[in-house]
């Protein structure tokens, strides 16, 4: 009888210690942006960035914002992960995305620092919005047509612009 009582309270002393939360170990990372390319191009930096942290295998998405060109995300889950930067500046009366992206980074260290360059893109005033071609083979030339669109906010002029079809 003392032995099962012994017994019985090792194995309950055993299960309330196997029970107990154990924490996940979380780290936090620097995300610097590094803007060489920018400065070649002459455009300026942004005040601030988006920076977003993602892990394709758990789906955590973690986003913050830049301060001085540095970001910092605390209670990272240890993993491989995409870190993306993008911003929007404007200058010179045109617009210009700037982003840049790291994939596949081991974040396993606290404190670590990832840098993501930077480039930049002038968004453009005319896009195509619509392209319609159909028909048969001889009759190409008759059933198409293609639709601009002013992407901006300012009066762009379409003269000078050409939109010709090659035949091989």
């Amino acid at each position: 009888m003392k032995h099962s009582a012994i017994t019985l309270m090792v194995l309950a002393v055993l299960a309330m210690v196997g029970c107990q939360k154990t924490g996940t170990k979380t780290i936090s990372i620097n995300v610097k942006v590094d803007e060489t390319k920018l400065v070649a191009a002459g455009i300026p930096s942004p005040e601030s960035y988006g920076v977003k942290i993602s892990n394709f295998a758990t789906g955590s998405v973690i986003e913050t914002t830049t301060e001085n060109g540095i970001a910092t995300a605390t209670d990272i889950i240890p993993g491989v992960y995409t870190i993306s930067v993008s911003a929007s500046q404007n200058q010179g009366g045109f617009t210009y995305t700037i982003a840049g992206s790291e994939s596949n980074v081991s974040l396993i260290a606290d404190g670590a620092e990832v840098v993501v360059n930077v480039d930049a893109v002038k968004e453009a005033a005319l896009v195509f919005k619509e392209i319609y071609y159909t028909g048969v083979k001889d009759y190409y030339f008759r059933d198409q047509f293609y639709e601009i669109y002013n992407n901006s906010t300012e009066v762009v002029y379409a003269d000078g612009l050409c939109i010709a079809v090659t035949i091989y």
